[in-house]
C-alpha cells in the first residue's frame, strides 16, 4: 500500500470557513485512541459498545472500577513485580485521571454527537473572519435574493411579530433561526429514486480541483487528483472521491431501500444515526446512507484482499492473553466492510452529507388542503358543487409566544398549545377533472 502520503484532515481556511455541519467531521473531539476518526456526520457503530445502546454492556464485564480492572487489563500472566495484580489497570486509570471509576470513557461518540447536533444546531455563516462574516450577514439582511448566505437555501423569513433588528438577530446565537427558512429543503423520508438522484448529483460539473463527474469532497483544497472506485492509489490517499452517473443511480436506489426499511425519521439525527437494535446488525451497524454506500458497491475496490473485513455474520470468540478474559472486547459484527474505511478515496456518509447535509429536513412545513362543497335542493338533488385547494405553510412564529417571541408559551392544566402559526400562501378553485 505504499502509494504515497495519506491526508486525512483539513483545517478551515479564511476563504471557505465551515460550509456545513458535516464539515465538522474534521474536528478532533477526543484524545483517546479508540475514539472514531470522523465522528460527526458518520454513523459507524463502536464495536466496543452494544448494538442496541451507546455504551459497553457492563453486565458482561467484571464491573469493578467500571470495567477497568485486572480482568480486562491483565497482569502479565500473574507477574506483578510486587505491585499487586491490579497494577496494569491502575496505571490505565491513572492515565485517564481516574475518570473511568465514575463515568464511561468508551461510548459511541458518533451516535451521541450526531444526536445532540443535527436537530439542535445550524450554521448560518461559517466564515472565521468576524468582519467578513458580519458584512455578509448585513448584505443578506438588506438584499437576501441578490446577496445570499453561503448556504444559498437559507432564505430570510419576514416576521411582522418581531420588533428586534434583523441583522442583529442573524448574528445572535439564540435568535438567528427565528429569521431564517430552509427553501426547497429535501425530505429524507422520500422514497423517490429520481429525487435522490437529483440531490446526489447536485455537484455535477462543480469544479473541485480536477473533478469531471459528481464529486463528494473530503477536502476543499485537495493535494491530489480526484479518485474513483480504484482502491488504494496515490489519488485515493490524498484526493477527493467522485461518482459516475451510473454509480449515483445505484446509490440512490440503495438509499431508498434503506429509507423504506428505517423510516419514518423523526429528526435529522434519527436519519444520520444507526438504529439501536439488537436483532438486526444491518440497522445497528451504520446509518441509512452509510449502509447504502456499502450495499451499492461504490466502494467495492476497498472491500477485497487484505483490506476486507469478512465473516461479519458471526462474532469472534475472545481468547486469553496476559490473564485478560477477552482481550478484544470488540463485536466483530459491528465493524465496517473494509479496513480502508476513512481513506479519502473511500466514500463515507460524512462525505455525502458534506454535500447534501445543509439541504435536508425530516418533515415538510408546506401542505395542500383540499375541500369540497355542494348545494342541494329540498329533495337532496345536487344543484352545484365546487372544489378548492389551499396551500398553507407552518412558520416559526408562535401562536402564543413567550417573552422572547421565539417559542410558544408553556401551557399547563387543560390549556391547549397551538404551536406555530400557519400562513395561507396559496388558494385556487379546482376543475372537476383535477379531482
Amino acid at each position: 500500500f505504499n502509494s504515497g502520503p495519506v491526508v486525512l484532515f483539513e483545517l478551515p481556511s479564511a476563504n471557505t470557513g465551515i460550509p456545513n455541519l458535516a464539515h465538522l467531521r474534521h474536528v478532533k473531539l477526543s484524545e483517546l485512541a479508540w475514539s472514531p476518526t470522523y465522528p460527526i456526520g458518520n454513523s459507524l457503530a463502536d464495536p466496543r459498545c452494544q448494538p442496541d445502546g451507546t455504551i459497553a454492556d457492563l453486565s458482561e464485564i467484571p464491573n469493578n472500577k467500571n470495567g477497568w480492572n485486572v480482568k480486562t487489563m491483565g497482569n502479565n500472566n500473574s507477574r506483578n513485580s510486587g505491585q499487586g495484580s491490579d497494577y496494569w489497570s491502575r496505571l490505565h486509570r491513572e492515565l485517564l485521571m481516574y475518570q473511568t471509576e465514575e463515568t464511561h470513557v468508551v461510548f459511541d461518540m458518533s451516535y451521541e454527537t450526531n444526536f445532540n447536533l443535527w436537530d439542535t444546531f445550524m450554521i448560518v455563516n461559517g466564515n472565521p473572519i468576524m468582519n467578513k462574516r458580519d458584512n455578509e450577514i448585513k448584505r443578506f439582511a438588506d438584499d437576501p435574493k441578490n446577496d445570499p448566505l453561503p448556504n444559498g437555501r437559507l432564505g430570510l423569513f419576514q416576521r411582522s411579530d418581531l420588533d428586534t433588528n434583523v441583522e442583529e438577530d442573524l448574528s445572535d446565537y439564540f435568535r438567528a433561526a427565528s429569521r431564517l427558512s430552509l427553501e426547497g429543503g429535501f425530505n429524507v423520508n422520500s422514497t423517490s429514486v429520481e429525487a435522490w438522484k437529483a440531490l446526489l448529483g447536485s455537484t455535477l460539473k462543480v469544479s473541485v480541483n480536477d473533478s469531471d463527474e459528481i464529486v463528494f469532497p473530503r477536502f476543499l483544497n485537495p493535494v491530489e487528483r480526484t479518485a474513483q472506485n480504484e482502491g488504494v492509489s496515490k489519488n485515493a490517499l490524498a484526493g477527493n472521491r467522485e461518482l459516475t452517473d451510473s454509480e449515483v443511480e445505484v446509490l440512490a436506489e440503495a438509499i431508498v431501500a434503506q429509507v423504506k426499511k428505517r423510516a419514518p425519521f423523526f429528526g435529522l439525527s434519527d436519519f444520520v444515526n444507526r438504529r439501536l437494535v439488537a436483532n438486526d446488525f444491518e440497522l445497528a451497524r451504520a446509518g441509512a446512507i452509510e449502509t447504502a454506500l456499502e450495499t451499492s458497491g461504490v466502494n467495492s475496490s476497498f472491500n477485497t484482499g487484505l483490506l476486507a473485513i469478512s465473516g461479519r455474520d458471526t462474532d469472534i470468540e475472545g481468547g486469553t492473553h496476559n490473564s485478560i478474559e477477552d482481550p478484544t472486547r470488540l463485536n466483530h459484527r459491528l465493524k465496517p466492510a473494509s479496513q480502508g474505511w476513512g481513506l479519502p478515496g473511500y466514500l463515507t456518509q460524512g462525505d455525502v452529507l458534506g454535500v447534501i447535509g445543509s439541504a435536508l429536513t425530516s418533515r415538510g412545513d408546506t401542505f395542500k388542503i383540499r375541500a369540497y362543497g355542494d348545494s342541494r335542493d329540498v329533495n337532496g338533488n345536487i344543484l352545484a358543487r365546487a372544489w378548492c385547494e389551499a396551500t398553507v405553510q407552518r412558520t416559526p412564529e408562535p401562536m402564543n409566544p413567550d417573552d422572547y417571541k421565539l417559542n410558544p408559551e408553556p401551557v399547563s392544566g387543560n390549556a391547549v398549545d397551538f404551536g406555530r402559526r400557519f400562513r395561507l400562501v396559496g388558494f385556487r378553485w379546482l376543475d372537476p377533472a383535477e379531482v
